[in-house]
């Protein structure tokens, strides 16, 4: 009889052990899941600039041209208003 309770016992802690390793990988397993979303979304963010960026500097380009057109007349209206 007590052997058999200590077999019931036995059983419920290789139950347990089991259980609490199940436990352990399943949050190894989520953490890895939330490591894998924060690089897939980088990832996203990255591929979308990669996309938009030559827009972008075309935008950028020509609005240096167009600061570098106003920056005489600017000048010009400057050194008349001095005067």
């Amino acid at each position: 009889m007590i052997a058999d309770y200590r077999k019931t016992v036995e059983t419920y802690e290789r139950n347990i052990k089991e259980l609490e390793q199940d436990l352990q990988e399943s949050k190894t397993e989520s953490n890895d899941m939330d490591k894998y979303e924060v690089l897939h979304k980088k990832d996203n963010e990255m591929t979308q600039f990669m996309e938009e960026f030559p827009e972008l500097r075309e935008k950028e380009a020509a609005q240096l041209i167009e600061f570098e057109m106003r920056i005489p007349k600017l000048l010009e209206h400057m050194s008349s208003q001095i005067a």
